[in-house]
């Protein structure tokens, strides 16, 4: 049974770890129900879902996976976590819509003397998280990500890739940014303006636009962004893939990014 939770661990996150507290509880489970509550079902939260459909039909006979869409209402969440609490699943998986709650949420499950698996949205702290020793949360480090991408940036500064375009020696940017007040947003969005900065690059923020991590409100307002600050903008920075994707799509809608190096 220790090798299905690793499995689903493995699958959707690419690591192969599990707390040995929560391996060792259902470790001598015959069959597993978990449920799994998810903020929302965008991109992102469909795939890794499509990934848990995947597990769940190849072990048909030993685990059973309960689905709830929290449809980025924590209310409507903190009700779907009950739920699952009354009907004594053998473990939950959550998807937290605001990272604020965690606490209430960690100390609900503990009560409950459940295993849980938190993923996603990261705590202010994973202090609240080591209060439980069925818990764990499950992430990327959100700040390497920021360093990432500050570093993409460098390297097309470097190879002339990426054009000064107002002559300005300031690198000129837009940000779009996750959900407002969210640890994963303000450490992207922070790290890689100052993995920047510490490579003595100057930078200036245009404009900056919460999109909830969302394509079309990118495309909307990169487009709008862009109408009005065409010679001064540099470089659009984006919080996730999806947000990204949006940006190129208004580029692409003004004549950018098409293959033409001109208009690169």
């Amino acid at each position: 049974m220790k090798k299905i939770i690793l499995l689903i661990i493995a699958e959707i996150f690419y690591i192969n770890i599990f707390t040995t507290n929560v391996s060792a509880y259902i470790d001598n489970m015959s069959y597993i129900r978990a449920g799994i509550l998810l903020y929302t079902e965008d991109t992102y939260v469909s795939l890794i879902k499509n990934n848990f459909l995947k597990i769940e039909e190849e072990n048909k006979d030993i685990v059973d996976f309960i689905f709830y869409n929290a449809e980025n209402n924590q209310e409507l969440q903190n009700k779907q976590l009950d739920e699952l609490i009354d009907m004594k699943v053998d473990l939950i998986i959550l998807n937290v819509v605001d990272a604020n709650e965690y606490g209430i949420l960690i100390h609900k499950i503990k009560q409950a003397n459940i295993p849980v698996v938190f993923m996603g949205r990261e705590p202010k702290s994973l202090d609240i998280i080591e209060t439980y020793d069925k818990a764990i949360y499950i992430g990327s480090e959100t700040c390497v990500s920021g360093n990432i991408q500050g570093e993409m940036i460098i390297n097309e500064l470097r190879n002339e890739s990426l054009v000064d375009r107002n002559k300005n020696n300031i690198l000129e940017y837009i940000l779009l940014q996750g959900v407002i007040n969210d640890v994963t947003t303000t450490l992207r969005s922070e790290c890689v303006i100052k993995t920047l900065n510490e490579h003595e690059i100057k930078t200036k923020e245009i404009a900056s636009e919460y999109c909830n991590w969302n394509r079309e409100c990118a495309k909307e307002r990169v487009k709008y962004l862009f109408e009005k600050n065409t010679d001064n903008i540099d470089v659009i920075i984006s919080n996730n893939d999806e947000m990204a994707i949006g940006a190129i799509l208004a580029l692409q809608e003004l004549g950018y990014n098409k293959g033409d190096p001109k208009n690169i």
